[in-house]
């Protein structure tokens, strides 16, 4: 059944872990602060986007990525070999504090990756060209009828106070007559989700017979324009156990190191030197520092643990550069917004040496 989205609905439900708990409440006391600052008298929205990416060495299928509820949109992907995944993509819009009525948007995101495919996507959008998706007409700033849904990946996206719900029209079955009305999708966020072929961004091995974790090399994806990592920046060596825990270690990563075609390096860590929790502060704080709010940050974080706990494997996490992520995934925002923040963050699987 079909309901109207009401701000109760974007956050997260009851029976979350309570280290999640936790961090919604500060976030949401932050967010109380941000919004005065955010929704400016400027008369641009403003435009936030985060993603997570999965790489691997190996053939990712998509019953290694987070769980989408039934009423995503969805396409068969047409790369055979997918060793690359945009998993969970979330751009919102906030609109101005003076706001004086509805407002008008069209959004173009693109995989601007070889042998790119798009393979989900919500609310409705249509194909433009080989490897971008296009939502017209994003109406922002009126109601709109969303599915209601208790769903925790989709929920955790939801949690964004200052978010403003997004609409779009879907048009009826080809040979409708005039007179027929097609129907609204709308939510707080446009979810896409994508894959590619190629080599993965990062490569790395885990030493198991040291009980330690070593990054041994790293091979790039060929770029000569736009480097992975800007300046320096944090990463993780991360794992999550059987009872999902998850041990990890902070480490740094820098762009001289990581802009060229092949470097290597050598980071050891003592197994389950630090807890989840530790991990989502850190997180949390990184990602706020890239200029995302705090509920975004929150919900980034939470949507990185649950990748690490659905994987099971040794992974490096890190942020990609601004430079990379708008050539590689160019987005068009036309409407009266300010500049896009975008902040994504790679967790690379380290398969385990022999």
């Amino acid at each position: 059944m079909s309901t109207l989205i009401s701000p109760s609905d974007r956050g997260i439900k009851p029976g979350r872990i309570l280290s999640f708990l936790l961090f919604s409440c500060i976030a949401m006391a932050a967010t109380a602060r941000e919004t005065t600052a955010s929704m400016t008298a400027s008369p641009l929205a403003a435009v936030h986007q985060f993603g997570i990416i999965r790489s691997s060495f190996h053939t990712i299928h998509e019953s290694e990525l987070l769980e989408l509820p039934e009423f995503v949109h969805t396409a068969s992907s047409t790369t055979a070999t997918t060793n690359a995944w945009l998993d969970f993509s979330a751009l919102y819009i906030i609109p101005p504090q003076m706001m004086a009525g509805p407002m008008l948007f069209q959004v173009r995101q693109e995989l601007g990756i070889s042998h790119a495919s798009m393979t989900a996507w919500y609310p409705y959008s249509t194909l433009s060209g080989s490897s971008a998706r296009q939502w017209a007409d994003v109406h922002v700033g009126v109601q709109a009828d969303g599915l209601e849904t208790t769903h925790p990946v989709w929920m955790t996206g939801r949690a964004m106070e200052a978010a403003a719900t997004l609409k779009v029209y879907k048009p009826g079955p080809a040979g409708s007559q005039p007179d027929d009305v097609g129907t609204t999708e709308g939510d707080v966020y446009l979810f896409l989700r994508g894959n590619a072929a190629g080599r993965a961004p990062l490569v790395g091995e885990l030493d198991a017979e040291r009980a330690k974790w070593s990054v041994k090399s790293f091979s790039i994806w060929s770029d000569t324009h736009s480097p992975l990592v800007a300046g320096e920046q944090p990463g993780w060596i991360a794992r999550a156990g059987v009872n999902g825990e998850i041990s990890s270690r902070r480490i740094t990563l820098n762009s001289s190191g990581l802009s060229k075609q092949r470097t290597s390096a050598t980071v050891e860590l003592e197994p389950y030197s630090r807890e989840t929790a530790d991990l989502r502060w850190q997180l949390n704080e990184a990602i706020a520092g890239n200029g995302l709010r705090s509920d975004e940050a929150v919900a980034q974080a939470e949507l990185v643990i649950q990748s690490l706990i659905k994987m099971r494997s040794p992974a490096l996490i890190y942020f990609l550069s601004p430079q990379w992520i708008n050539a590689r995934f160019p987005l068009q925002v036309d409407g009266p917004s300010e500049d896009p923040v975008r902040v994504f963050i790679v967790i690379m699987e380290l398969p385990i040496a022999e």
